[in-house]
């Protein structure tokens, strides 16, 4: 076999692979944040965030992500995650029981890179 042929069958497998996973990444996320999306929703027995579309939840969700990495420890966390609800919804206090959920499967479902931020505030690493 020619290099030129053996080439050719290298870049198509590559291609062929890479096209698959980055299918795979894209059904995956989906699927996770429709899990999230459900379990907010399933969460959300008063209601108090039927006026927000999927995808304002899903903006939260990533928004909690993302302020993952400043969190000192549980009660931080609560905070600032109150913080970022409460720009699209109105919850009563801090001591809604949603916050918690939210953190929880934001990390799990969003960003579960981050798992290890969240096993540490609850550590008190």
């Amino acid at each position: 076999m020619s290099n030129s042929k053996s080439l050719k069958i290298v870049l198509i497998t590559s291609m062929t692979a890479m096209s698959i996973f980055i299918f795979y990444q894209a059904f995956n996320q989906n699927t996770t944040e429709a899990t999230f999306i459900e379990n907010i929703r399933l969460a959300d027995t008063n209601n108090n965030l039927a006026m927000l579309e999927d995808e304002q939840l899903t903006e939260i969700g990533k928004n909690i992500c993302i302020s993952s990495s400043s969190w000192v420890d549980q009660k931080d966390s609560i905070s600032k995650i109150y913080e970022i609800i409460n720009v699209s919804a109105n919850l009563d206090n801090e001591d809604n029981r949603l916050i918690p959920i939210f953190r929880f499967q934001s990390i799990y479902e969003i960003c579960p890179e981050n798992i290890e931020i969240l096993e540490n505030i609850f550590n008190g690493n």
